[in-house]
């Protein structure tokens, strides 16, 4: 995400124009920074066997997409395998997001690791598991609604 500085001047008087004028230039830099950060909310554009497409312009297999950007998901360096399932390490990274969405991929063969579970609910977040598709239809609501939610999204089996 481009970082984006909005600057304002007034020249504070004793007179009460001054003080509308104050409050209507806090009042569009509110509604500029809320429309930047819409803006700026990164969803799955395309979703085919092995293909993923995101709005900021990447392509994935596997991917970590959050209300702020998206990465690619490499099982290697966090430990998640198809039958052991996706592991707290990969998860860990989006524990601040409001709601995590786990994808068990297309033909629901991605499970989840009873330690994950563990985790995300010791930290009482809101998760959610389910096949890609509809994983993927749930986080781009989620970004519409300007909800900060993560999808770790598997997109083959």
């Amino acid at each position: 995400m481009a970082d984006r500085t909005y600057y304002a001047t007034v020249n504070l008087s004793e007179d009460k124009q001054s003080g509308s004028i104050l409050i209507y230039v806090f009042c569009r830099y509110l509604f500029l920074l809320a429309v930047d950060t819409l803006n700026t909310m990164p969803s799955v554009t395309k979703l085919e066997w092995g293909v993923v497409e995101t709005s900021d312009g990447h392509m994935y297999k596997d991917c970590i997409v959050t209300w702020q950007d998206s990465n690619v998901w490499n099982w290697k360096l966090d430990g998640t395998r198809h039958e052991s399932g996706i592991t707290p390490k990969a998860v860990r990274p989006v524990l601040d997001a409001d709601l995590i969405i786990l994808s068990q991929g297309v033909q629901k063969r991605l499970h989840i690791a009873p330690q994950t579970i563990a985790l995300l609910e010791d930290n009482q977040k809101e998760y959610t598991i389910l096949p890609t598709k509809k994983a993927v239809e749930l986080f781009n609501t989620a970004m519409e609604e300007g909800k900060h939610a993560a999808l770790l999204l598997h997109s083959t089996c």
